[in-house]
């Protein structure tokens, strides 16, 4: 079975000084996209090509309309037409006000028949990751000034983290590094031939009082 893989590089952003907003569908853009899956036929043709994108205009009563679709092709065209006229939207903000506005979202098609190998990673990023150990772990439990410590953890098949070893002997190091990866939030898990499996990992610490 063939599917369409979507990836979406549309500015999206909020300044509080200018006070600025770009258009976006209400839900968010994952929920756009599930809908036109559900609703929208996409034509064989569709998945010969390379790269694409959508170009859809949002006016200031937050009123889409679809523009062009690269590669083109009629029926899809009139079907994605239909779809993106009862879609809602809010329209983009500058300075308080309402304005008209132009979103594209690229495309890249893909063909779910080959199996798809990737590895395990962090949900949000790998400076949010380690970040979250930086705020959490506890240096007042340490007697060193400096810890370096490399450790291994394992990413289950549902994503959740745990703990193997680490290099430094250290009973309470690896007990609170145990804790805050039991509580960390959960990664997307390696994948192979399509399917989740757990994976090894290593992850590099530096603890300064």
């Amino acid at each position: 079975m063939k599917f369409i893989l979507l990836a979406l590089f549309a500015a999206i952003s909020f300044n509080l000084k200018a006070q600025q907003t770009n258009a976006m569908p209400l839900g968010g853009y994952e929920e756009f996209l599930d809908n036109l899956f559900e609703e929208v036929t996409i034509p064989d043709e569709m998945y010969n090509a390379n790269k694409g994108f959508i170009k859809i205009s949002v006016d200031s009563l937050a009123s889409a309309k679809l523009l062009t679709i690269k590669p083109y092709q009629k029926e899809f065209f009139v079907e994605l037409q239909k779809f993106i006229a009862a879609s809602k939207w809010t329209a983009a903000v500058e300075n308080g006000m309402t304005k008209n506005s132009i979103v594209q979202i690229p495309l890249a098609f893909k063909d779910s028949s080959k199996p798809q190998n990737t590895k395990a990673t962090p949900k949000t990023s790998s400076h949010e990751f380690y970040s979250y150990f930086a705020k959490n772990i506890n240096p007042k439990i340490f007697k060193q000034n400096e810890i370096i410590c490399n450790a291994k953890f394992s990413v289950h098949k549902d994503g959740s983290l745990e703990l193997i070893s680490i290099d430094v002997n250290s009973a309470v190091l690896f007990d609170e590094l145990k804790r805050l990866f039991a509580g960390a939030e959960k990664w997307n898990p390696e994948i192979k031939n399509g399917i989740p499996v757990t994976s090894i990992n290593n992850f590099k610490l530096t603890v300064r009082k």
